[in-house]
């Protein structure tokens, strides 16, 4: 799966979440909680979530970047894989109590707690296509990361997935003509080496399937 359709996967289950459509408003549950489902970019401020949340509480998905990884396999051989991060910023407009804007539990005006059960509820253990060894999406942490008291309360959900990195396609002239390896043939033996004959030996012989 490229990086745009996985973030684009990403973006749809958290849509999901959102009860306000372009046709009608079918009221906050505690399945949909998000006034706005949404982007966010760059670095995390007040000014920031003020420009990009016209309604709260809003969720706002951030790609935050990948990092490749080499794993050599006896068996499955060299992967070249990449784990791509993003955070969800969990934003809640609360001028109450603290208690309100963190701790509610009223499916119509949900705390940031409730949100964040919201966010993990629709992404972590979310299934993709090219997942390596068909590795979910997972959660990796969740913790404040912008407080205005009285104005805006902002948290931070992270998600991880590891995913088969893009190669270039290798050319005829590139393969060689090798043969597929069809069988192994083989004697070991058992009283082990320099023991005179006749000695005590046992041949192996494998079929690869075809």
């Amino acid at each position: 799966m490229s990086l745009a359709a996985l973030d684009a996967a990403l973006f749809a289950s958290l849509s999901a979440t959102q009860w306000i459509t372009a046709k009608w408003i079918t009221g906050s549950t505690v399945a949909t909680p998000f006034a706005l489902v949404g982007r966010y970019a760059g670095e995390l401020s007040v000014l920031g979530i003020r420009e990009t949340c016209a309604q709260y509480p809003a969720a706002l998905l951030r790609y935050d970047g990948g990092a490749s990884m080499r794993t050599v396999d006896a068996v499955e051989g060299v992967d070249d894989t990449g784990t791509e991060a993003w955070t969800v910023f969990v934003a809640v407009e609360e001028p109450r109590e603290i208690d309100d804007a963190i701790a509610a539990t009223d499916a119509q005006v949900p705390g940031a707690l409730a949100l964040i059960d919201a966010v993990l509820l629709a992404l972590n253990g979310l299934v993709f296509d090219d997942a390596w060894r068909d590795r979910r999406v997972r959660v990796v942490g969740y913790a404040p990361a912008l407080i205005a008291r009285g104005t805006v309360y902002v948290y931070a959900v992270r998600f991880e997935a590891r995913r088969e990195l893009p190669q270039a396609p290798m050319t005829v002239a590139q393969a060689g003509n090798g043969q597929d390896l069809t069988s192994i043939t083989a004697e070991t033996d058992l009283l082990g080496p320099g023991t005179p004959a006749p000695d005590a030996s046992v041949a192996i012989a494998i079929d690869f399937l075809t």
